[in-house]
């Protein structure tokens, strides 16, 4: 089985290429129309355009981007952060003294789009931190499948500490990429070993536990997507987005026991119960689940601050894993036994993005998933240089990430 570095380097190395080769997209700019009474009885009409401190001049929204000015109007500019002008608007004239207007004005070729939109066109990458609780379970056959389930072995709340980015762009085009390379080390977790003479978990003839720690694991997904995004009409830039996405993913699980106690020892099994002694590590397993994926992303934007974010996701998988059983004289090592099959799993999320500050916000983020494999083969390596096959009967994992990230747009 491959080892799970090569995979991440790749998913790190593209990640950093999308954000090496990301598009500049101004930050949009807020435009204030301010009718004051003027001498005689006229009005006069100021626009005061507050420029974002980390926009460098070059950017900022010209005059003529922002408004056009009807026959005989004039404006002039006093500076990139205070526009002023004695325009004849008449509509604006209609208004009361004070602030009558607020909008977004952009460069004028996002200018329409970011009135309503003005959280499209931008970059991202976030920086995330958290855990995550997940079990881990699989189970073999006999030979010629007689038990239907010999040996079945169960990990269940093996908590880790996961930190890794996700990034993300979106071109004019309504071209959505995404990526995500997370990184996990397992801190606790326990492990049930049982065999079985009979079928159905029946006559069941060894019991085993052992603690789980010390193992790791690997998330890396890539996606593109197409925006479609829907307005919400008189809400002040408040919209929705969908975005159905495509691409590839893959997982990593490395799980590694020790501290192991014999629980059950019976129809003739002459195994003595108790711990097994200070021998260390007394198993390892590891999977891999890799191959396409589709989904559906769903995110309501209010304003330039809130986001709520929910998408789904589907995967289909080719699953391999390795089993590493030390205390098996009969077995080779550091691989004892290897399994492959196909397999299928859902996946589901759920964030909340909050942005304080102009480029950087604070992500909270829930992550959902359900893999499984179908049958496929096992096969043993004895310590003689000879090797069998038993049938698998499957692999499945479970588990829910929390996330915080800090994040930077650009």
């Amino acid at each position: 089985m491959k080892k799970p570095l090569p995979a991440a380097l790749f998913f790190c190395l593209v990640l950093y290429g999308g954000v090496a080769q990301a598009e500049y997209n101004p930050v949009p700019s807020k435009l204030r129309v301010v009718v004051n009474p003027g001498k005689d009885g006229q009005e006069t009409v100021e626009l005061r355009l507050t420029v974002p401190p980390t926009v460098e001049k070059r950017h900022a929204p010209q005059p003529e981007q922002l408004l056009e000015a009807p026959a005989g109007g004039r404006m002039r500019q006093k500076g990139v952060t205070d526009l002023s002008g004695e325009i004849d608007f008449s509509e604006v004239l209609k208004k009361k003294p004070g602030i009558v207007d607020e909008t977004l004005a952009g460069p004028v070729d996002e200018r329409a789009r970011a009135e309503k939109f003005p959280e499209s066109f931008a970059s991202e990458i976030v920086f995330v931190l958290g855990g995550s609780n997940e079990d881990l379970n699989f189970s073999i056959s006999g030979l010629d499948n007689h038990p239907n389930i010999i040996s079945e072995l169960n990990w269940k709340d093996v908590r880790s500490l996961k930190g890794g980015l996700n990034f993300r762009w979106m071109g004019q085009s309504q071209l959505v990429l995404k990526g995500t390379a997370l990184f996990g080390s397992v801190m606790s977790g326990n492990n049930q070993d049982s065999d079985f003479y009979g079928d159905n978990r029946t006559r069941e003839f060894s019991r085993s536990h052992s603690d789980t720690k010390g193992g790791s694991s690997f998330d890396g997904v890539l996606g593109a997507g197409w925006a479609f995004d829907f307005p919400i009409e008189g809400a002040g830039g408040q919209f929705f987005r969908l975005t159905p996405f495509a691409g590839f993913s893959a997982y990593t699980q490395h799980v590694k026991d020790d501290k192991g106690w014999q629980e059950l020892a019976d129809y003739g099994f002459a195994v003595p119960r108790g711990y097994f002694g200070e021998r260390g590590a007394n198993k390892t397993f590891s999977t891999e689940w890799y191959g396409p994926w589709v989904g559906l992303e769903a995110e309501y934007h209010r304003g330039m601050q809130h986001t709520m974010r929910a998408d789904a996701a589907f995967h289909y998988f080719k699953v391999q894993a390795e089993g590493d059983w030390k205390l098996r004289t009969d077995f080779q090592n550091p691989v004892s036994f290897s399994e492959d099959a196909d397999g299928y799993g859902w996946e589901l999320g759920l964030s909340y993005i909050y942005r304080p500050w102009i480029r950087w916000f604070i992500d909270f983020s829930l992550r959902y998933r359900s893999f499984e494999s179908g049958s496929g083969i096992t096969t043993f390596y004895r310590a003689d240089g000879t090797s069998g096959t038993q049938g698998l009967n499957g692999v499945d994992t479970e588990g829910v990430n929390f996330l915080v990230g800090i994040g930077y747009r650009f």
